[in-house]
Formats: structure tokens, C-alpha cells, sequence
């Protein structure tokens, strides 16, 4: 089996900066697609999430809640997922909800992990998620009808979205700073663990712009 979902937003997906591209406010239909790609993404891992009793979603479960009244926005649903193969390991949801996968939840101590889904929460809270719909669907000549037909043009958006990469670390370093985690070594050992390909962030560039240092793998 294999869950197929578009890689639209996330920790490890997208690279380092430039200039954005987008500029034009989310449209209503910009919006209905991306709550659309959240729904069904929330419904596709509720499929393969771990039991609430499992320790793994309870440990995330405790580092998201500390996080949410930190943050002050209403609290925040977590499903960790059992299954692998999904393109990427953590994301968030329009709505307030995170998916994390279990085994990069088990291998990421509670400083790393708290840093992770706080630049996921970043990504909801900033916007990033309809203003990236936004940016698809223009490059689609607003022919796009549904999340999966606009995901087809997200090779043409990169400097929007290692932008929004950048603001997301920011944000995520001051969250869970606040939430009183050790989130700069957190930060600076998440990042430096990232494999560097040709799609993702250079981690190098990231640690830099948190003005941090790197910690050897």
C-alpha cells in the first residue's frame, strides 16, 4: 500500500532562499483547495495513526500541547502514523492538526521534535499553506479544480516556498523557545541532521540564518 499526497508543505521539503514569488492574497477557491489538500491528508493518516495510548503519540502529543498554549490559538490535534512510505516524515494542517510519522517522532529527541512541529505550526499560523495554493493556481492559469491538478506546478514556485522555509525556522525557534524547551540545540541539531539534495533546504544556510551552529552528525 501506499498513500499518495502532494508534497505542498513540510519540514523537508523545499530549499533555501530568494526572492518570493507570490504577492497576490489567497482567492477563495485558493483557500477551498487547500483546506481540501488538509482534509484529505488528516483522513488518508487517521487511516494508519497509532493507538492515542501509544507512547510515541503521547510524547508528541505532550511537546504539541505545550507548544499550543504557548501559542495561545486554540489547541492542536496530533495523529502519529504508523506507515512509511508518505513523502515526508512531520506536517501541518490547516485547522490546528499535525501528522508526524512514528518512527521519526521515536529517532528525534524532545528538543528536536519540539522545534520540528513548531516550524509546522508556523507554516498554518504565517499562512503559508493557502498563499502556496494561491501561488499553484496561478501557475496553473487558474485552470486548477483540485488540489492534486494544482500540486502539478510546484516546480514552478521554489522561490516562494524556501522563503516561507526560512520564516518557518524563525518562527519555530521562537515558539519553542518560548515554550521553554532547549530549542536552540534542538533547532541546530534537527537541521543539521537533514540530508542535503537538491530539492530540500541546505541545512548549513538554515542553521546560519537562526544564527546557530552547527552540531556534528
Amino acid at each position: 500500500m501506499k498513500i499518495k499526497l502532494g508534497l505542498i508543505v513540510g519540514l523537508f521539503v523545499f530549499g533555501t532562499s530568494a526572492a518570493p514569488a507570490f504577492a497576490t492574497p489567497p482567492t477563495f477557491q485558493a483557500t477551498a483547495l487547500a483546506t481540501k489538500y488538509c482534509d484529505d491528508t488528516w483522513k488518508a493518516l487517521n487511516t494508519i495513526a497509532v493507538p492515542v495510548s501509544d507512547p510515541s503519540g503521547m510524547r508528541v502529543k505532550g511537546i504539541v500541547d505545550r507548544l499550543a498554549d504557548t501559542l495561545g490559538a486554540g489547541p492542536w490535534r496530533v495523529v502519529v502514523f504508523s506507515y512509511a512510505d508518505v513523502g515526508w516524515p512531520a506536517i501541518a494542517l490547516l485547522g490546528n492538526r499535525i501528522v508526524v510519522q512514528k518512527a521519526f517522532a521515536d529517532e528525534h529527541t524532545d528538543a528536536e521534535l519540539a522545534f520540528i512541529m513548531a516550524h509546522e505550526m508556523g507554516h498554518v499560523e504565517l499562512g503559508h499553506i493557502p498563499e502556496r495554493f494561491q501561488a499553484l493556481l496561478e501557475a496553473s492559469g487558474n485552470t486548477a479544480t483540485t488540489w492534486q491538478q494544482a500540486s502539478k506546478f510546484t516546480h514552478t514556485q521554489m522561490p516562494l516556498y524556501r522563503e516561507e522555509e526560512f520564516e518557518a525556522d524563525k518562527f519555530g525557534l521562537k515558539l519553542a523557545t518560548s515554550a521553554h524547551f532547549d530549542a536552540q540545540h534542538g533547532a541546530a541539531s534537527a537541521l543539521s541532521h537533514l540530508r542535503e539534495d537538491a530539492e530540500h533546504p541546505a541545512p548549513h544556510d538554515r542553521i546560519s540564518a537562526l544564527s546557530l551552529d552547527a552540531v556534528e552528525k
